[in-house]
């Protein structure tokens, strides 16, 4: 039997192992001023860092980082549970330390137990934590993108994936901080702190207007106090009365969902780069995904209707047919450095009866 002598001593040798596991020298320090507009001819780098957490979302926290260079933003992103958010906090940052770039592409080095796997079509690789995994993925940066305006939207898009609205540009400094890196700054940001400036209540202060969000994909739609104007992502659109915004999904602008009577419609926002497959590719596989056969390029021509978005004419198929229960309507836009596909999804009878409210919510659509 193990006697309490010998439990003191386990706890004391266990103790003792965790604070040596801590100590190590100091980060060498660099400090360096970031542009306010980044060049894709330098190598700066520049990062934001959220950890955010409410209970408006079921509990999710998510922790992030942008990473500016040579026209990209590279996004290391982890959301789930605060229970498997929060150990990996401290090496999240360790790792957003190490990033070194070598011929344009992220290296990092890896906490102990931490692993990294081969990317995929949307995704540069992931890292397996043991408890949360972090993705890594990067987009195109538009020309003479403004770093604090990228750096404001995306933490709005952040905290509106955790339910909690979006912020001002003058609020931005009094809910985050910088602290110094191996390779510039970082811009820390914690929703889980009391937000200076935020009541409470979650609503921001008077006179702060909700910005948009930019890229990086997922949901984050808020909607401004005295209409159904709603902004995702760099998007502002007006919202159809039946429809709820669904919850965050890797690779998506926003989801929104149609229930009546147990039958159901998806609606989503999906931004992907201007190579994203031809259209004709693009069509047969949404019609494999509701049991229709292939098409041709001749009756696609013949059957591409068209919307008006933004003052462009967009691409739309309504692909449906009276032997498939279910229906998908698509809106391709497309945009100088990426394509924006809205597309529904669902029960036929009921995508019919939404058709016109989507159409006007296509229309509705403006880029920020």
């Amino acid at each position: 039997m193990r006697t309490v002598t010998d439990r003191n001593s386990l706890i004391l040798v266990l103790g003792l192992a965790v604070f040596l596991s801590g100590c190590g020298n100091p980060d060498q320090i660099r400090r360096y001023q970031v542009k306010s507009e980044p060049s894709s001819a330098k190598s700066g780098l520049n990062l934001a860092v959220t950890s955010a957490n409410t209970s408006a979302s079921g509990g999710q926290r998510s922790l992030a980082a942008i990473v500016l260079h040579e026209g990209k933003a590279w996004f290391l992103k982890a959301m789930g549970p605060p229970a498997k958010i929060s150990p990996i906090i401290n090496r999240f940052d360790q790792v957003i330390r190490s990033i070194q770039f070598v011929e344009g592409e992220p290296k990092f080095e890896l906490p102990s137990g931490w692993t990294r796997t081969p990317g995929s079509q949307f995704r540069f690789a992931t890292l397996k934590t043991g408890a949360a995994d972090v993705a890594v993925s990067s987009l195109p940066l538009r020309p003479g993108e403004n770093v604090e305006q990228y750096t404001l939207a995306n933490v709005n898009r952040w905290l509106g994936q955790v339910g909690k609205p979006g912020l001002s540009a003058d609020q931005l400094g009094s809910v985050t901080k910088k602290i110094p890196i191996s390779s510039g700054e970082a811009i820390v940001f914690d929703s889980g702190a009391p937000l200076s400036g935020v009541p409470a209540s979650g609503v921001p202060a008077s006179g702060g207007n909700t910005p948009s969000s930019s890229q990086e994909t997922t949901t984050g739609a808020t909607t401004p106090a005295g209409g159904n104007a709603n902004q995702a992502d760099g998007l502002t659109f007006d919202l159809p009365e039946k429809w709820q915004r669904g919850g965050n999904r890797p690779m998506r602008v926003a989801t929104f969902n149609v229930d009546e009577d147990g039958k159901q419609l998806e609606i989503t926002l999906t931004r992907l780069g201007v190579n994203s497959g031809s259209m004709l590719a693009n069509v047969n596989r949404w019609r494999g995904q509701i049991g229709l056969e292939p098409i041709d390029q001749a009756a696609l021509d013949k059957d591409t209707l068209s919307l008006d978005v933004a003052g462009e004419n967009a691409p739309y198929f309504v692909l449906a047919d009276a032997e498939v229960e279910k229906a998908i309507y698509v809106v391709v836009v497309e945009r100088p450095d990426h394509k924006l596909f809205i597309k529904l999804m669902g029960d036929r009878g009921l995508a019919e009866s939404e058709k016109s409210a989507f159409q006007e919510f296509v229309e509705s659509i403006r880029f920020n």
